[in-house]
């Protein structure tokens, strides 16, 4: 388990919301990456069945994480 997922794992989820939103802190947004990537794979996955094939897998991944990211950033 990463460093960031044992410090904040601990934590009430809604407050570290919270203090995200007032603070921007990079390092709790890095956490929930962290914490919801594996979502992101997973709906990657149930994604690229109806997807061609010339479509990478891979790809579909990295723009999770992008759309992951923009939404953290935007949480309100």
């Amino acid at each position: 388990m990463s460093r960031l997922l044992e410090k904040y794992n601990q934590l009430d989820e809604t407050s570290l919301w919270k203090d995200y939103r007032l603070t921007k802190n990079k390092e709790i947004r890095d956490y929930f990456a962290q914490k919801y990537s594996p979502l992101v794979k997973h709906v990657a996955g149930r994604v690229a069945i109806g997807m061609p094939q010339n479509v990478e897998f891979d790809d579909l991944v990295r723009y999770g994480v992008f759309g992951l990211l923009d939404a953290i950033e935007k949480f309100d």
